[in-house]
């Protein structure tokens, strides 16, 4: 999966949120000025069946609206506005809307890998249409927390690779959590900082498993991740840690 030998890849989280509001078009945009390898997202699907680009369940943290994304229809989801940042109380509102998946994948096209974190199961049809109209099977990673999830788009795009995304081994223990990443099909798992170890990520390697974190943002995390081996690095910190590698 385009493993570097000299460094981590880098890939921004949830689009580069400090300068404009998460998951947001111009998040994206902010984040594609800098020589980074791939973008986050997070997708859920309207009362309509689109794929939209949103964290939460509910609208009520990263918009104006209240309530339940599934329960609004892509017109009504069109009409909220998006809350600076990473949103909640008292953040201020913003001109921006939230995007399709189709947006986010028209933006990106060309530019760097995208990689889509399906929240729910049953969208993954959906999802996959979209991605299939607009040609990006060669530059999409799929990620989520869910097994049945990376299972159904192993079978349904066995190109697309999949990520299992791990919760912590102190709650899904190792011996338990990378076999079942193996038998669902997964080519990558993302760990939790706390479990990053090179002994970790080298029985990884040996099982034919990349391995992603989302590292805090400072120098010794990103070094630590870097010498442990990791394949890719999750930053909201997309400048510095470029500026520290001499990216």
């Amino acid at each position: 999966m385009r493993r570097t030998a000299h460094r981590p890849l880098v890939i921004v989280h949830r689009g580069y949120w400090k300068q404009s509001p998460e998951n947001s078009l111009a998040a994206v945009r902010a984040a594609l000025e800098y020589a980074l390898d791939g973008v986050e997202i997070d997708v859920y699907c309207t009362a309509d069946g689109v794929p939209v680009v949103m964290h939460d369940h509910e609208v009520d943290r990263t918009t104006d609206g209240n309530g339940l994304l599934a329960d609004f229809t892509l017109a009504q989801v069109r009409a909220l506005r998006l809350r600076a940042g990473e949103g909640g109380e008292g953040s201020s509102l913003s001109n921006e809307r939230v995007p399709t998946l189709e947006e986010v994948l028209t933006l990106t096209r060309g530019r760097c890998l995208l990689c889509v974190e399906v929240k729910p199961q049953g969208i993954e049809a959906a999802i996959l249409e979209v991605i299939r109209a607009c040609r990006a099977e060669e530059w999409v990673w799929m990620w989520s927390f869910i097994n049945s999830v990376v299972r159904n788009f192993r079978e349904l795009a066995p190109r697309i690779p999949g990520a299992y995304l791990s919760d912590g081994f102190a709650s899904w223990p190792a011996d338990r959590f990378l076999p079942e990443a193996v038998a669902i099909g997964a080519r990558a798992v993302s760990l939790a900082w706390e479990d990053i170890t090179p002994a970790v990520v080298a029985a990884c390697h040996g099982m034919g498993l990349e391995v992603y974190t989302l590292a805090p943002d400072e120098p010794a995390s990103w070094d630590h991740a870097r010498s442990a081996g990791v394949d890719a690095l999750v930053t909201e910190d997309v400048p510095g840690l470029l500026a520290h590698w001499g990216v």
